[in-house]
């Protein structure tokens, strides 16, 4: 509910990041591909501001910025450990991607929590409790979840990190079939 303005120094920061993660690539799918391992390595999804419904830290410019100078706040350490949620990989992913003037949109909606859930045992799938990403490339729109291309983990109760990096890509450009499985 709390928002901040896009302002040219933002902007100019974003992109200096996102040119050097992008370093080499040339055409803007293999940017995005690198925008997307950057997030999932680098970023840890806060298991407990979900599930309790607590203050999820989204600012992309802030998480971006303590995990590029390794500032200790509410969500990081001093050792460039960032956590957020589905809405802080979506903001971080969609502020590089538009610094390298790809277009991108946010999306909200709903995913399975877990691959053995389905949609008769999910609950209540219109909830719009879910963010995700789709990027213009190639004459299409294509569909990323950045933060289920990580399993780094920050529980704030206990701070304990758990770090395991990028664990799949499943979610970097899918089919509509392999959408339709999870997210709606």
């Amino acid at each position: 509910k709390k928002r901040e303005e896009m302002t040219p120094q933002k902007a100019a920061y974003f992109r200096q990041i996102s040119d050097r993660i992008t370093a080499g690539v040339y055409n803007d799918y293999d940017k995005l591909l690198k925008i997307y391992e950057y997030v999932a390595a680098n970023f840890y999804y806060d298991t407990v501001a979900f599930s309790k419904k607590t203050y999820q830290y989204a600012n992309p410019y802030r998480n971006i910025y303590n995990h590029e100078n390794r500032i200790a706040s509410s969500n990081s350490d001093s050792q460039g450990r960032v956590a957020t949620t589905c809405q802080g990989f979506s903001g971080i992913f969609m502020a590089l991607a538009r610094a390298e003037g790809i277009p991108t949109r946010l999306i909200a909606g709903h995913r399975a929590t877990s691959p053995t859930y389905n949609w008769d045992t999910e609950g209540d799938p219109t909830t719009r409790d879910h963010w995700w990403i789709e990027c213009y490339v190639n004459g299409r729109w294509i569909f990323i979840d950045p933060t289920v291309g990580t399993n780094n983990r920050w529980n704030r109760e206990t701070d304990t990190w758990q770090t395991y990096g990028i664990t799949n890509y499943t979610y970097f450009d899918p089919s509509e079939e392999q959408i339709a499985v999870s997210h709606i």
